[in-house]
Parts: structure tokens; sequence; C-alpha cells
């Protein structure tokens, strides 16, 4: 996305279908290539789908961090789709990854669906946050 201002970003990201509001800005954008994850500041917007292949599942060659980062998402995912649909937010036992300061925060993350049937996820404690799109039909989904 190369130097953006937050608004050029949040009407590009907009204009996608991504994302209507962004409560955190904190500077660079980090673009995840054909990985599928665009990381502002604290605010990630996955598309789960990018980590799979043909098959659904995590390729075998994916690098250690990436597969760290879908399978943290995958959790999220399994989290949010038991829930009943409409159902407000609410604390989960996964841990926050975020490490502020090279402090873990030790918080846990909170999970929900959002209106246009995308995982909503937060961290109360520091803000770290996303949503997660194309999780229907993964092996995560948990839906009955």
């Amino acid at each position: 996305l190369g130097r953006k201002t937050a608004d050029e970003i949040s009407v590009a990201l907009e204009e996608l279908g991504y994302i209507t509001d962004i409560e955190k800005w904190y500077g660079r954008v980090y673009q995840g290539g054909d990985r599928g994850m665009t990381h502002i500041g604290a605010t990630w917007i996955t598309d789960i789908r990018h980590f799979l292949n043909e098959k659904g599942e995590i390729p075998p060659d994916m690098p250690p961090h990436a597969k760290a980062l879908a399978l943290h998402f995958g959790r999220i995912i399994e989290a949010a789709s038991q829930r009943r649909n409409g159902a407000q937010a609410a604390p989960t036992d996964i841990p926050c990854r975020r490490k502020p300061g090279n402090r873990k925060c030790g918080s846990s993350i909170t999970v929900g669906t959002s209106e246009v049937e995308s995982i909503e996820w937060r961290c109360p404690s520091c803000g770290d946050n996303g949503m997660i799109s194309g999780w229907q039909g993964t092996k995560w989904d948990k839906r009955r």
C-alpha cells in the first residue's frame, strides 16, 4: 500500500468491503502479500482462506510464524462460531498474542460476529483487535 494516510487507507479498505470503522491507527500498514492479512497497528483484517491451500488446510511449507498466526485465528473462529448468531461479544480462554514493551499482554481476547458475517475480536487490555472473513465452511467453523 505504500505510505498513505489513515483516511486514504480507511477509504480503500471500505471500498473493498473489509471495514467500516477502525478505532485506532498506529501509523504504518503492513500488507501480508499472498497470505491474506493486513496489519494496521493493532488491527488485523484477515481473510482466513488466504492461509489455506486448495484442500482447506494450512500448507505444510508455511513459515512457522505465519502458521502460528493462522492457528491463532483458527482458535478465534472456533470460539466465535460456537456462539449463537447475534450474541453479544464474550470473553474466551484464548490468550492475547501481543507483547507491548516485549512483555506478554496476559489478557484473553473477546469474540463476536458482525452484521457482515465477519468475526470480530479484541483484547480488552491492550486493544489488539481484528476482523476475520472467509471462515464459513473452514475446519474451524463449529456452527451446527
